[in-house]
């Protein structure tokens, strides 16, 4: 049926803005996958959506907890983890209703289940399979560090990329105008006034026999050098460079907007991971006055701290 193919696997987000996990809440799988988390990009939001990972009602379990996560569509990328075991400790993983509702799961699912060495059908229908449930963690989210130095090459490319378009525009810039200098009508009318000076020269020199015939072949050119009207020459290098001019700007411009978008939607990735977005729904943002740590839990707040509580329009 195609379970196991490739061109059925869902590619997933680069930077996810939230992350369903499908693991037991007491195991160490999703402490492990806590801690990786935080520590690579602490500003995604987690939700858990409980479950056993072994035993006869497992596999029906964990079917369920799939479903809810399409029907509320609320992550854009799931984890299915649970740490190490025997065979039979993974067997729910191995179920058909389990593969097969990772195949049909809307939102891309990538697994982290038992050791490197355990692999489950699950992990074959899956999108993407880690060796662990850490793993599956490092695999989903880029260090927050390596994001920014991302950015700053992209940036520093499009920079120099920039650079060397205006470099080799301003170069045929600089080649047309020698070219216009070069047949400028001025030079033209040089060239010919020497032609004329070295001709009147010769005929000086000549017997009178030889002169009307020089005299005929000299009103000739004259005859034709009025003719040929130099502003021709004049308006074709002025087109141009005015052409020139015109893409000059034009694709200066395309590159400017092109970084400028590129730049927009990475502000706006990151004000849409910010925890400070929440704020305006109504939410609080609460940090210890001595520490300056975010209070997270009521367990992490001491007896006669100095709290500060943020709000959308102040603190206090």
């Amino acid at each position: 049926e195609g379970l196991f193919e490739p061109i059925h696997k869902q590619s997933l987000p680069f930077i996810p803005t939230k992350i369903g996990i499908i693991s037991s809440p007491t195991g160490a799988a999703i402490q492990d996958i806590f801690n990786t988390i935080k520590r690579r990009f602490n500003l995604v939001e987690l939700l858990v959506y409980p479950t056993l990972v072994q035993g006869q009602e497992a596999s029906k379990q964990i079917c369920q907890a799939i479903d809810v996560a399409n029907n509320r569509d609320e992550c854009s990328v799931i984890i299915l983890a649970r740490g190490g075991g025997s065979l039979e400790d993974l067997w729910c993983f191995n179920e058909e209703k389990v593969a097969r509702a990772v195949f049909e799961s809307n939102i891309p699912i990538i697994t982290g289940i038992g050791h490197e060495t355990d692999t489950t059908i699950a992990d074959m229908v899956s999108d993407l399979r880690a060796p662990t449930p850490t793993g599956a963690a490092e695999m989903i989210l880029p260090e927050a560090t390596e994001l920014i130095n991302t950015f700053t090459n992209r940036s520093r490319q499009i920079t120099q990329a920039f650079s060397l378009i205006l470099k080799n525009l301003h170069n045929v810039l600089m080649r047309n105008q020698i070219k216009l200098e070069e047949n400028h009508p001025k030079t033209k009318l040089q060239q010919r006034s020497q032609q004329l000076d070295a001709i009147q020269q010769k005929i000086q020199t000549m017997p009178n026999t030889y002169i009307n015939s020089l005299q005929s072949s000299l009103n000739n050119k004259i005859n034709a050098l009025a003719i040929q009207n130099p502003k021709f020459t004049i308006d074709s290098i002025h087109s141009d460079l005015k052409e020139v001019n015109h893409q000059l700007v034009l694709f200066t411009q395309q590159v400017f907007n092109r970084q400028q978008q590129q730049f927009s939607i990475a502000m706006a990735k990151l004000n849409g991971i910010s925890p400070l977005q929440n704020l305006s729904r109504g939410y609080a943002y609460v940090t210890d006055d001595k520490t300056g740590q975010h209070i997270k839990s009521l367990n992490t707040i001491k007896k006669g701290s100095a709290l500060t509580t943020r709000l959308k329009d102040g603190s206090f």
